[in-house]
């Protein structure tokens, strides 16, 4: 994996699968729920709320959006745009706030997803230019074997973690995932 390029000082890591399966499941449900179809995840509505989650109000800041996903993978089933190959790889668009910049990177036969993200995770919090970083992780599949890598990382960076389930460990602050994806499926508050 080579990233010619500098980060920007904020970076959000996602695994992309995750976030697919997120927006399967509230959207099969809330359909239900509230008596009427919903269209997939608008990943721009999506990406928009979770900055403003993380407290990114200043214009003219930038964000730059991380998606790992499996190889066999390459399409989102429930979020559009969907394809993780070309449309959400070395993209950028201006949101109300921020200018978000996208890439995306698959595993390969020899590294997993669990793998590739905490191997991206490490490079990242590495790099001095990242001074805030957003991460949303697999939480039942690998999040309890990243615990100690977070933990180090948040000693020199804000770390934020957004997810479904609140961590009962409290070195970083955390954003309940849920929300952004209900509004970027186009479900208000007075519908839940």
């Amino acid at each position: 994996m080579e990233i010619k390029d500098k980060f920007t000082s904020q970076v959000l890591l996602i695994d992309a699968g995750y976030i697919d399966r997120v927006a399967t499941d509230l959207r099969r449900h809330f359909s239900t729920h509230i008596g009427r179809p919903l269209p997939p995840v608008d990943l721009s509505v999506l990406l928009e709320c979770l900055a403003l989650d993380a407290g990114f109000h200043k214009e003219g800041s930038k964000l730059q959006v991380i998606f790992l996903y499996e190889d066999n993978a390459k399409v989102l089933k429930n979020c559009t745009p969907a394809s993780l190959d070309t449309a959400l790889n070395n993209v950028a668009f201006q949101g109300k706030y921020s200018e978000f910049l996208l890439s995306s990177f698959p595993t390969n036969d020899l590294v997993g997803i669990e793998s590739l993200y905490q191997d991206m995770l490490q490079v990242i919090a590495n790099a001095a230019e990242v001074k805030e970083l957003l991460i949303i992780p697999h939480e039942q599949q690998y999040l309890p074997y990243l615990w100690t890598d977070i933990e180090q990382i948040a000693k020199d960076k804000k770390v934020i973690l957004f997810g479904m389930n609140p961590p009962t460990e409290q070195q970083v602050s955390f954003e309940m995932l849920g929300f952004s994806v209900l509004r970027a499926l186009g479900v208000s508050p007075s519908e839940i």
